[in-house]
């Protein structure tokens, strides 16, 4: 065993513009919390060395200034809370993964651990992902994102959208991807591995990174104890624009990645099918693990179905009117 990294967290601010407005206070509130805990339990020297902890609020000056942030989540501010040390770094023009990539190249730490503005994490998260790392063969780590399925649209979302239900193991495994929300890094593999986002797309870029990664014969992991409750789209307007950039996206990946086939509009209807079916049957076989109950299943599927008709409209699109759909849906 080695001793525990250094850390830093870096936080992307652009997702805390597209949810509740509460959650980015609690995730703030659950990153103080976690890193108390962690430093009452610790030896002297060791809290001497690993604390305050850097913690980088990067965001788009262009979208969002440093006030508004401090007023969004007081734990954001500038300053030392407890066991943080937070700075704000205004990186304008600058989107998801850019913010994510411009945060690491100020971070000191010797782990780089990402968590999104509009995540909350679980008792124990910080814990479970920072210490694993005291063992030298992990690399690249993240934990698991889900959506906690407070409300019929919630379950919905939560078993028919990008995130999985959570696991009911709590190991560390392999894995063959991560989620960008919620994944730890040692500095070297990082710095030599940044995302690449694909022009015009807003997502997708940790799916190439991670097998960028495999193919390098760098190893991934999952902690499964390490956990992230993730927002459904905000309201029928995040809905909507989330499944129009999620269409976008698919189609923009399939052109540099994919076949004739896959980047064709015949097989994005294909892919409408096959989401369509998995929708039903994977809503009529696991709807009792997302609490929804037998008369909320016809709903669940209709929700889930129109998301991704929504979907396939934004695939067509963009094969209609790529600049425009390029420019719009900054999700």
């Amino acid at each position: 065993m080695i001793p525990v990294p250094t850390l830093s967290v870096i936080i992307e601010w652009s997702n805390a513009l597209l949810t509740e407005t509460d959650r980015p206070a609690r995730m703030m509130e659950a990153l103080v919390k976690q890193a108390s805990d962690l430093a009452s339990e610790w030896d002297h020297d060791t809290v001497r060395r690993l604390f305050p902890i850097q913690t980088l609020v990067c965001f788009d000056g262009d979208q969002v200034d440093s006030d508004t942030i401090s007023r969004m989540a007081p734990l954001a501010r500038p300053g030392t809370h407890g066991p943080l040390s937070v700075e704000h770094c205004e990186f304008p023009g600058a989107e998801y993964y850019d913010l994510k990539n411009l945060g690491a190249r100020r971070a000191d730490g010797d782990l780089l651990l990402f968590v999104d503005s509009d995540v909350v994490p679980e008792p124990g998260w910080l814990n479970y992902l920072w210490t694993m790392f005291r063992d030298g063969a992990y690399r690249v780590a993240g934990g698991v994102s889900f959506i906690a399925p407070d409300n019929l649209y919630a379950k919905a979302t939560a078993l028919n959208w990008v995130f999985e239900l959570p696991p009911d193991w709590t190991d560390i495994r392999a894995t063959p991807h991560f989620w960008a929300n919620n994944v730890a890094f040692r500095r070297d593999v990082f710095a030599a591995h940044p995302y690449q986002p694909m022009k015009g797309a807003s997502r997708g870029a940790c799916r190439q990174l991670a097998g960028e990664l495999l193919t390098r014969g760098v190893p991934l992991h999952i902690n499964g104890a390490a956990r992230v409750t993730h927002p459904a789209p905000a309201g029928l307007g995040g809905f909507f624009e989330r499944a129009m950039a999620q269409g976008r996206d698919r189609v923009l990946w399939h052109q540099r990645f994919g076949s004739w086939w896959t980047q064709s509009v015949a097989g994005g209807l294909l892919r409408y099918l096959k989401h369509l079916a998995i929708v039903v049957v994977g809503t009529l076989f696991r709807f009792p693990r997302a609490g929804v109950r037998v008369w909320e299943v016809p709903a669940v599927i209709a929700i889930s179905a129109t998301y991704y008709t929504v979907f396939l409209l934004g695939e067509l699109l963009t094969h209609l009117a790529p600049g425009y759909m390029k420019r719009r849906f900054r999700v």
